[in-house]
């Protein structure tokens, strides 16, 4: 079957996307006009019949392939699956399933810092393994281990040995609801009230908000191109009974900690008898070839605990992550958790559980790192080409954010100010230092915006730095 010989399939020019081509296969499958068996056309072709980019067919045809809707046979290309199990899904009226979102410039704001893509999970297959861990009537009613389902725990370890090369047993795996509930637990159990905790600087706002409602002494210490200063860690809270650092990918200069440096904190925490708090955000989505390996794996004294999240690389709202432990940690930590009494929801435990072992989550993953690496181009192509010398983009090679410094005569807060105005949010950089630090500059997020919307932004981007820095005519040239 030749889907350019299907009436109405063929997209209108003013959706050329990915989410017009999946919305039009899946009113082909509604409607019966594709039916099981049904052999599809490669994505080069149906682009080149469809007048859209290779891209959007290519992701689309992903997606369905993960929500279990076709499927891909070496050598014979794709074909529709047996639809029968996938009723929910297809119920949806077509009216409503072609309908697309308003203009980006009125929903969300563009380049949001920490923003991920949620159009391309796969939700349907999502649903099924929620569906089956909620059809146990009793377990998912009760509140379930402290540490967390035995059977997340085995599967996070599964998924830490295939991400970061991690060797862990499960039992030193602890579930907790986020990054910033893990520090909290941490600064609950191990640290003191009035303790010396030295902080990467800048850094993500809430840690400090964290650490500070601990009542500890909160000690900022700066970030550059190396990476986390271990030297001035030591000069300025010599007394530290914890570090709190993400070496791998930072936020939100994109700085990566190097090896002498990684090497001089964990000699330097070991002597003193110090904590490593070591976070991990988005580690398992850059790419391949780029990851130095985790503290927690170079770590000889049992100083590290590794904190790491499945809300990035699934969506915001499932609220799970971990903390990995050494081993002599474990029963105080289980206790402690037990005492809160806020355990994570037993039937999202079970259903990511059930995900990651079915493969799925390695699938999305992969097609995540496709993804960013696509916008990831785009914001480097539209930043050279936007804004050329007058600004530097910082490094890409991790996480879905960038650092664009701007010249000292365009101030990042007016800047930022005035791009929330025109639908483009971004962070400023100077306002994320605890210290100043004379850093001045734009924290770019590309995960939540697609190519085209980057390009777009990036253009408002370039109109705004220049009346900023058109309305200082006295200052310097560029």
């Amino acid at each position: 079957m030749q889907l350019n010989d299907v009436p109405g399939l063929l997209p209108g020019p003013a959706q050329p996307g990915r989410r017009a081509v999946v919305q039009q296969l899946l009113s082909a499958l509604r409607t019966g006009q594709l039916q099981a068996g049904t052999r599809l056309p490669s994505a080069r072709e149906l682009a080149r019949q469809w007048a859209v980019p290779r891209s959007a067919v290519d992701d689309a045809y992903a997606q369905l392939v993960s929500e279990g809707l076709i499927e891909r046979r070496v050598g014979s290309g794709s074909f529709v699956r047996s639809l029968a199990e996938h009723g929910e899904l297809l119920k949806a009226a077509p009216a409503t399933a072609a309908r697309d979102p308003t203009p980006f410039t009125e929903t969300l704001p563009l380049l949001r810092p920490l923003a991920t893509d949620i159009d391309h999970f796969p939700m349907a297959a999502w649903k099924r393994h929620l569906r089956r861990a909620i059809g146990n009537q009793r377990d998912p009613l009760s509140y379930g281990p402290p540490a967390g389902l035995e059977s997340l725990r085995v599967a996070t370890a599964r998924f830490l040995r295939l991400t970061r090369s991690i060797d862990c047993a499960p039992e030193q795996i602890l579930i907790v609801n986020s990054a910033m509930h893990a520090i909290e637990l941490i600064a609950q159990v191990l640290l003191e009230p009035g303790a010396q905790v030295a902080v990467e600087d800048p850094g993500f706002p809430g840690v400090l908000r964290v650490l500070r409602q601990a009542h500890l002494n909160v000690v900022p210490v700066p970030v550059d191109e190396q990476g986390f200063d271990v030297a001035a860690a030591a000069r300025l809270a010599p007394n530290a009974a914890a570090y709190y650092l993400h070496p791998l990918n930072q936020y939100p200069t994109g700085w990566r900690t190097g090896a002498e440096r990684r090497r001089a904190l964990l000699e330097r925490a070991d002597a003193a008898g110090a904590w490593i708090i070591e976070g991990d955000h988005m580690a398992e989505i850059s790419p391949r070839g780029e990851q130095p390996a985790a503290l927690w794996r170079r770590d000889r004294a049992a100083r590290v605990l590794y904190v790491g999240t499945f809300n990035g690389c699934m969506f915001p709202s499932l609220r799970l992550a971990f903390v990995l432990l050494p081993e002599s940690l474990v029963p105080v930590f289980k206790a402690v958790r037990g005492m809160m009494g806020d355990h994570s929801p037993v039937a999202m435990q079970a259903a990511l559980a059930s995900f990651i072992d079915a493969g799925q989550l390695g699938t999305h993953l992969r097609q995540l790192r496709t993804l960013y690496d696509g916008r990831r181009r785009a914001l480097c192509a539209g930043v050279a080409q936007q804004l050329g010398a007058r600004a530097q983009l910082g490094p890409t090679g991790a996480g879905v954010h960038a650092c664009l410094h701007l010249p000292a005569d365009v101030p990042d807060q007016a800047v930022a100010a005035a791009l929330a105005t025109r639908g483009v949010e971004v962070s400023a950089l100077s306002a994320l230092c605890a210290l100043p630090r004379g850093l001045n500059g734009l924290v770019l997020g590309y995960g939540g915006s697609d190519e085209a919307q980057i390009a777009q932004a990036l253009a408002i981007v370039k109109e705004v730095v220049d009346a900023t820095r058109l309305a200082k005519p006295e200052l310097s040239a560029w």
